[in-house]
């Protein structure tokens, strides 16, 4: 989040030398793009705040580098940057114009639901009632228990009263 506030103040001159440095850089490597790496920083923060997920950092990394090489590439070998020439330039020799664009939308929504999929929320489950003893179903022996199980069954046997040393009870 703090990211996406320094790299909107760097739009308006506002981040420094710092800023501006890290402004040049990106607009180097991404041309316009640089414009949706605040968006795509400000939904990185809402996933470390809201999702569920224990070990999320790799999916947010691959979901930001899908966002921002698609965005990258729709804007072409002109606008996009360096990487988006090194992504536009081979699609477009091997599937022309159009395909090439819808290959980069789709790698723009892939990173859209990896985000997406990280930032749901589960769904309250419906609570149903507990069985209870009377109505408890007769729960199945798994299968490794019926193969690997003892092979006896056990009888109750009634208890003998315990005679002492003298043979009284």
């Amino acid at each position: 989040m703090l990211l996406a506030i320094i790299f909107v103040l760097s739009f308006f001159e506002k981040a420094g030398i710092a800023g501006k440095a890290l402004f040049q850089s990106f607009v180097f490597l991404v041309g316009k793009a640089v414009f949706a790496i605040p968006l795509i920083l400000v939904i990185s923060g809402l996933v470390f705040f809201f999702t569920r997920y224990q070990k999320f950092l790799g999916g947010v990394i691959l979901a930001a580098l899908f966002l921002t090489l698609g965005i990258s590439g729709i804007f072409g070998a002109e606008n996009g940057g360096w990487l988006g020439k090194i992504i536009t330039l081979p699609l477009l020799k091997l599937f022309g114009a159009w395909v090439a664009q819808i290959i980069l939308g789709g790698i723009i929504i892939i990173g859209g639901v990896i985000f997406w999929h990280l930032l749901k929320q589960p769904r309250p489950e419906a609570k149903e009632e507990k069985p209870t003893l009377a109505k408890a179903p007769a729960a199945k022996p798994s299968l490794i228990k019926r193969i690997f199980g003892p092979r006896f069954k056990v009888k109750e046997v009634e208890p003998t009263p315990f005679f002492g040393r003298e043979g009284k009870q």
